[in-house]
């Protein structure tokens, strides 16, 4: 004599599933993203703190602090030269832009400088010994982005 099973499902909740899946993912996003850029804020140089004060973050899903970081960095010093905001979305347009719960698959973010003289501090000059902010930044950031994201699977 076998044995029967059957199951009745009552409720889907896997779309519900998904959807925090996805809002806790961009939520780890955002914080590790601004978690980076306050560490890179620690390293960076300062003269006249315009190169500190033009840290700033594109993304996730469009979002930024750019003109205000321009605007600080202006305040502190009006001579200094600002670059236009590199959005995380050119920075890699491989990456799908809306699924099927109107999210971006992959929820990503830059963190960036909003002036010129951010890659002479970064990589040096013939003049100037390099001053890296954004690498040990990066590196710190990475491991608190894994920490974040282990939270997520966990929540599931």
């Amino acid at each position: 004599m076998a044995l029967r099973f059957v199951a009745v499902v009552r409720k889907n909740l896997i779309p519900t599933v998904q959807f925090a899946i996805m809002e806790n993912t961009v939520n780890a996003v955002r914080e590790g993203a601004t978690f980076t850029r306050d560490t890179a804020a620690t390293f960076a140089p300062v003269d006249t703190g315009s190169f500190q004060a033009s840290l700033y973050v594109n993304g996730p899903d469009d979002e930024t602090d750019y003109p205000e970081s321009v605007t600080a960095a202006l305040d502190l010093n009006d001579r200094v030269n600002t670059v236009d905001e590199i959005r995380a979305t050119d920075v890699d347009p491989k990456v799908p832009t809306v699924s099927h719960l109107g999210r971006k698959h992959h929820p990503h973010a830059i963190v960036a400088s909003a002036v010129e003289h951010a890659l002479y501090l970064e990589e040096g000059t013939v003049n100037m010994a390099p001053q890296p902010t954004f690498r040990p930044a990066a590196l710190i950031g990475e491991h608190t982005f894994k920490e974040l994201m282990m939270r997520v699977a966990d929540g599931f």
